[in-house]
């Protein structure tokens, strides 16, 4: 995924990275214009094939973004936030967008979350993470992430690692792990994750297209 859409381990050395940047308002960037980004992602699990499209928008300092079918199938999830981001020196720079969602369809609750992206030179990591309380069911609650750690010897290829915590996909353990890359053209991307593959009977693999507009 580009710059979050969903996304989802984050990791506590990250985010107090993240907060000790934003202290600094000589690193704040200009506000940020007004964007769009889309992405429709094939997930293909064993017995079961389904599409999870999201979209993102940016206006300022104000962000939204609306996902289908990534909390639970037949299920969607809205949620709104602010955006945070800035730069240091040596190439280091960070986006964060603690936000708050709504989550309906065969899974009902609230949720909140992150997403975020680091970055520092040709290396980034990137995800979400959110808490999901499901209002049917309250042992149903789970903690949903998605994280990236990708090298980018040239752009736009991208090569890395992706670990996800995602209830629609407990297979062998609580996490799954991918090996993750990615490619593309202009402002659009496709990536490719194949999950598990050092075990037979849980592999699974995930194709996403993106677009930034």
């Amino acid at each position: 995924m580009a710059r979050p859409i969903a996304g989802r381990l984050l990791s506590a050395p990250l985010l107090v990275c993240v907060l000790l940047g934003a202290l600094s308002p000589a690193t704040l960037r200009a506000e940020p214009a007004a964007g769009v980004s889309a992405g429709l992602y094939a997930n293909m699990v064993p017995d079961l094939t389904y599409l999870t499209p999201m979209a993102a928008i940016t206006r300022g300092k104000l962000y939204a973004e609306g996902r289908y079918q990534y909390e639970d199938l037949e299920t969607g999830s809205a949620w709104f936030g602010r955006i945070f981001e800035g730069e240091t020196g040596d190439d280091f720079t960070w986006w964060l967008a603690p936000v708050a969602g709504g989550v309906f369809g065969r899974t009902r609750g609230f949720a909140p979350g992150v997403n975020f992206d680091v970055a520092w030179r040709q290396f980034s990591v990137a995800g979400s993470a959110e808490y999901v309380f499901d209002l049917k069911d309250s042992d149903a609650s789970f903690f949903y992430s998605w994280t990236e750690w990708l090298y980018t010897p040239r752009p736009p290829f991208a090569a890395g690692i992706t670990i996800e915590r995602n209830r629609q996909r407990v297979l062998a353990g609580d996490v799954n792990a991918a090996l993750t890359a990615y490619t593309g053209y202009r402002d659009a991307t496709l990536s490719f994750y194949a999950f598990n593959v050092w075990d037979s009977d849980d592999d699974f693999y995930v194709v996403g297209l993106g677009a930034d507009f």
